[in-house]
């Protein structure tokens, strides 16, 4: 029968020391919780290229105290240069992705030892303004502009292979599409549908009186 410092002796020559400080079991950690934003306008969406030439927007980690979508806008402000507004869920689950060995970055291997993997939730918005131009944006992607939506689709699995990020952005680029296609024809009817502006009414009136006098 041991004692207990004879135990404990045992132990560590059996329990490695990388294993004793290692992280706890993922399924005990959270995910880290981020917010991922595309910008719209005039049916087309902003973005641009990754190194592996894969299609992507901005995001980033929501802070303490804001909702997805003040960290979606925040972020896109800080990363792009551009203001956004209208900011509204664009998906109605997000997207979990486990972190595991090896890590993408130094910067996701020190957080995985707090977070289990990172989970996005993802929205779109109106692009608005330009607000500055020396954004945030570290992975310095390239051609910054409005793509068609078919294009922005192709490219977001452009990369070789594609992983499963790469295949999800696409499906919600895709969803992304169904969705302004089908507001389009709403917002159409509702202009035809709304009263004439002052401007118009006039114009209407002169037409009138002009007609009018040639009868």
């Amino acid at each position: 029968m041991y004692n207990r410092e004879e135990f404990l002796a045992l132990l560590s020559l059996l329990v490695p020391k990388e294993a004793a400080d290692a992280p706890p079991v993922a399924a005990d950690r959270p995910y880290r919780e981020r917010a991922e934003l595309y910008a719209v306008r005039d049916g087309k969406v902003f973005g641009g290229l990754y190194e592996d030439g894969s299609f992507g927007s901005f995001g980033g980690g929501i802070d303490a105290g804001e909702t997805p979508a003040q960290a979606a806008a925040r972020e896109f402000l800080e990363e792009s240069g551009w203001s956004v507004g209208n900011v509204r869920a664009l998906t109605d689950t997000p997207f979990d992705a486990d972190w595991k060995p090896p890590y993408a970055s130094a910067k996701q291997a020190r957080r995985a030892r707090k977070y289990r993997g990172s989970r996005t939730h993802f929205l779109v918005g109106d692009l608005g303004e330009r607000v500055t131009a020396r954004p945030k944006d570290k992975s310095e992607r390239r051609d910054l502009r409005l793509y068609d939506l078919d294009e922005a689709i192709r490219l977001a699995a452009a990369a070789q292979p594609p992983g499963p990020h790469h295949l999800h952005r696409q499906g919600v680029l895709r969803q992304l599409q169904l969705q302004l296609n089908a507001a389009a024809p709403v917002a159409a009817k509702s202009a035809a549908l709304a009263p004439p502006t002052r401007a118009e009414a006039m114009l209407a009136h002169l037409r009138r009186l002009s007609t009018r006098r040639h009868h």
